[in-house]
C-alpha cells in the first residue's frame, strides 16, 4: 500500500501525467478545429477518460504534498500551491458535470427566458392544443457521420406517428434548380452586370415573398405580377388611377357552395350575418399601406400601397380572425395557414397598385404580357420597354446593364442538398415520417420548422436548439455598434438590458465587449449582433458552479508562489 501511495505521489508520474494531458488537449484541438466544439467535448474535454485524467492528476498533487507531512514553515508555499492547482481542477471538473451555456438571440424591444443550448433536438407539435413532443439529437458530435437513421416515435389521435431523420449533413450545401411546371408560378433568371464586377445571376419568383426581388447595391431588382392587364397602363401611367376605393370582401365557401360580396366602405366596423350561412362577418378595420410595427399592425401612409382589411368570422366552429390583402391573395397559402372554417377569401380594390420604387430594374408580368420597368434613382422618371429574352439592356440613369435569360410563367423550384464538408457549420437532416400507408419527406436545416398537413391536421416539425428556462427575463431596450471614426469597421458592441426575477425585481445594465453582467448565477457575455431586418443583439450566457473554486484555486496559487520565494530554506547566509 506505502509502494502504491510513494508512486501516486512520485514525480514520474505526474510527468507522465501532465504529458498524457497535455497531448489529448493538443488532438482535442485539432479535432474541434476540423469537426467543430460538440465533437472535441464529446471525444476529448467531456470524456470520461479525460476526466480520469484530471481526478488522477488531483491524486498526484495531493499524495505529493501528504508525502511531506508533518509540514514544516518552509513547506508552506510548496502545500499552497499544490492546493490551489487541485481547486482549479476540482473546478474545471465542476464545470464539466454542471455548467450550463447557451445563448440569448434578443431583437431590440422584445424579451427573452429561456436559454438556446448548444445541444440540438428534432420537435413535434401536433396540431393545437396537442402536446408537443421533442428528442435530443447528438449529429454533431459525429458529423463525418452522414447516414444516421435515427427513429422516434409519437402519438398522433391515438395511432403511432414514426419519425425517422436517415440522413445529417453537417455543412450542407442547397443547389436549386427551376424547371417548367404546371402550377402558374412566374419566374424570371436576371443576369446583372456592373462595371468591375463580375456577372452576377437571380432567380425571381413573383408569389414568393422572400425571393420576389432584392437590392443590388443602390438598385431595387423586382418582378411584379399584375393580375388584370390594364393595371399596366395605371403603373405606367399612375395619375390615371381612379380615386382610392375600399373594394369589396369576397367570402366563398366551397362546403356550401355559397358566395357572399360584402362592399367594405358600407359595412366597415359593422357586424352582418351572411344570409343563407350559419356565419356572422364583423369588418374590424381597413389598412390603407400595412405594415407590422412594434405596437403591431399599422399603415404608413394614406395611400393604398398595400391596402389590407381585417375580419372575424363567427360560426359552428367558434370564432375566427382574418387578415386579407389586395395585392397578395395568396397570403395565407404562402404562410401554411389551417383554418377550423373552411372558406376562401378575396379582397378586391380596383385602384390598389404598387408604385414603383427609385432606381428600380424590374421585371412586370401581366396576363398577356412582359415588360422590362426601369426608373431613374430618385424615382421622378421611369420607362417601360417589351422583354426580349437574352437582350442586353442599357439602365438609362444607373450605368449598369442586365439580361432577362429565362422566363418561366409556370415555375418548380427544386432544391438538392449536398453535403460540402464535415465541419459543423449549416446543418441539416432528412426527415420522413410515416403512418400507416401515409409517408411525408422533408429537408430541415438547423432552425427550420416544416408545417405538414396530415390527414387534415396541420403537424409542425421543427429542428432546432434545445433550450433550457432562465430563472429572470431579459429585454434588450436597445442595441450599439460604436464604429471606428470615419469608417464601417465595429469597434464594440453594446446591449441596454432589462432584467426581471420572477417576484418583479428590475435591473438595468449595460453590456459590452468586456463588461458581462451576472444575475443569479449566470454570466452573460456581448457576443455578436444581427443588423438587418430587426436589431438583435446576440449574449453568450454561462452557468458554471465551478468559475468561484477555480478563481480561489488561482489566488492560492499566487499566494503559494510569493510565500515559497519568502520561505525559501537558507544555510550559511546563502540560498539554497
Amino acid at each position: 500500500m506505502k509502494r502504491i501511495f510513494l508512486f501516486l505521489g512520485s514525480l514520474p508520474m505526474a510527468v507522465a501525467t501532465l504529458i498524457a494531458i497535455g497531448t489529448a488537449l493538443a488532438f482535442g484541438t485539432i479535432h474541434e478545429t476540423r469537426f467543430g466544439t460538440p465533437a472535441a467535448q464529446h471525444y476529448f474535454y467531456r470524456a470520461v477518460w479525460f476526466q480520469t485524467l484530471l481526478i488522477f492528476l488531483c491524486l498526484n498533487l495531493l499524495t505529493s504534498a501528504l508525502r511531506r507531512f508533518p509540514w514544516k514553515k518552509h513547506h508552506a508555499g510548496f502545500v499552497m500551491t499544490h492546493l490551489g492547482i487541485i481547486l482549479i481542477l476540482i473546478g474545471n471538473l465542476l464545470g464539466i458535470w454542471f455548467s450550463v451555456e447557451g445563448s440569448l438571440l434578443i431583437p431590440e424591444g422584445e424579451t427573452r427566458d429561456d436559454l438556446a443550448l448548444p445541444q440540438d433536438q428534432i420537435w413535434v407539435q401536433p396540431e393545437n392544443p396537442g402536446t408537443p413532443f421533442s428528442f435530443p439529437l447528438d449529429f454533431s458530435t459525429t458529423p463525418w457521420v452522414h447516414e444516421v437513421n435515427r427513429t422516434f416515435t409519437v402519438d398522433l389521435d391515438g395511432e403511432p406517428l414514426h419519425l425517422t431523420v436517415d440522413r445529417y449533413f453537417p455543412n450542407t450545401l442547397i443547389e436549386e434548380e427551376v424547371v417548367a411546371g404546371e402550377t402558374p408560378y412566374p419566374a424570371v433568371l436576371l443576369e446583372l452586370n456592373s462595371v468591375g464586377q463580375a456577372p452576377q445571376q437571380v432567380w425571381l419568383f413573383s408569389r414568393d415573398p422572400e425571393r420576389f426581388g432584392f437590392r443590388w447595391g443602390e438598385a431595387h431588382v423586382l418582378l411584379i405580377e399584375l393580375t388584370r392587364e390594364e393595371d399596366l397602363a395605371l403603373l405606367e401611367h399612375p395619375e390615371e388611377r381612379p380615386k382610392e376605393e375600399r373594394g369589396i370582401l369576397r367570402l366563398e365557401f366551397p362546403e356550401l357552395q355559397a358566395v357572399r360580396t360584402i362592399p367594405v366602405e358600407a359595412f366597415l366596423g359593422k357586424t352582418v350575418p351572411l344570409e343563407g350561412t350559419p356565419y356572422t362577418l364583423s369588418l374590424k378595420e381597413y389598412f390603407p399601406d400595412f405594415v407590422i410595427t412594434d405596437t403591431g399592425p399599422a399603415s404608413r401612409s394614406d395611400s393604398p400601397q398595400n391596402p389590407a382589411l381585417s375580419f372575424t368570422l363567427e360560426g359552428p366552429e367558434g370564432k375566427e380572425a382574418f387578415l386579407a390583402f389586395a395585392l397578395h391573395p395568396e397570403f395565407e397559402e404562402r404562410h401554411g395557414l389551417s383554418r377550423k372554417i373552411h372558406v376562401h377569401a378575396v379582397y378586391e380594390m380596383g385602384g390598389a397598385l404598387p408604385s414603383l420604387p427609385p432606381a428600380l430594374i424590374g421585371v412586370v408580368r401581366t396576363p398577356e404580357a412582359w415588360r422590362v420597368a426601369m426608373t431613374s434613382e430618385a424615382g421622378g422618371e421611369q420607362r417601360f420597354l417589351p422583354l426580349a429574352p437574352g437582350e442586353t439592356i442599357e439602365h438609362p440613369w444607373l450605368g449598369v446593364s442586365f439580361r432577362v435569360l429565362e422566363v418561366l410563367p409556370n415555375a418548380r423550384r427544386m432544391e438538392h442538398y449536398r453535403v460540402k464538408d464535415n465541419e459543423v457549420k449549416q446543418q441539416a437532416i432528412h426527415v420522413i415520417l410515416e403512418q400507416g400507408d401515409r409517408r411525408e419527406e422533408k429537408w430541415l436545416l438547423q432552425g427550420e420548422a416544416a408545417h405538414l398537413e396530415w390527414d387534415g391536421k396541420m403537424v409542425v416539425v421543427a429542428y432546432q436548439s434545445a433550450t433550457q428556462p432562465l430563472p429572470f427575463s431579459v429585454k434588450l431596450l436597445d442595441f450599439r455598434k460604436i464604429e471606428y471614426p470615419g469608417t464601417s469597421v465595429p469597434s464594440g458592441f453594446e446591449s441596454d438590458i432589462e432584467v426581471r426575477d420572477a417576484g418583479g425585481r428590475r435591473l438595468l445594465r449595460t453590456i459590452s465587449m468586456n463588461r458581462p453582467f451576472t444575475h443569479r448565477g449566470y454570466t452573460m457575455f456581448q457576443s455578436s449582433y444581427i443588423e438587418e431586418p430587426v436589431e438583435a443583439t446576440i449574449l453568450a450566457v454561462r452557468n458554471d458552479p465551478g468559475t468561484p473554486v477555480v478563481y480561489a484555486g488561482f489566488s492560492i496559487v499566487i499566494s503559494g508562489v510569493i510565500v515559497m520565494f519568502y520561505f525559501r530554506p537558507r544555510k550559511g547566509g546563502k540560498v539554497k
